[in-house]
């Protein structure tokens, strides 16, 4: 979908942390950035939060569909052997 341009870097960001990491879309949407100062901003806005919640329901719904049990993550040895031919 990023690739496509269909969303943007930040909320294909959010999906990525949730899936490739196990972080819940509660946890990134409790995420903050900290300054030196003692200010605290979330991480991700509500509207990016939003977006990645459908874009998470989107890939598994393609997940689901295609039979499979969950997303295709290659291994390092097939990103090896696919870098070779």
């Amino acid at each position: 979908m990023l690739a496509d341009g269909k969303i943007p870097q930040r909320v294909a960001q959010v999906a990525a942390w949730h899936f490739q990491n196990g972080l819940t879309l509660e946890e990134l949407a409790r995420k903050e950035i900290r300054t030196a100062i003692g200010l605290r901003r979330p991480y991700f806005s509500p509207a990016e939060i939003q977006a990645a919640i459908q874009v998470v329901a989107e890939a598994n719904r393609i997940v689901m569909n295609s039979g499979k049990q969950s997303p295709a993550i290659p291994s390092p040895g097939e990103l090896e052997t696919s870098h070779k031919n």
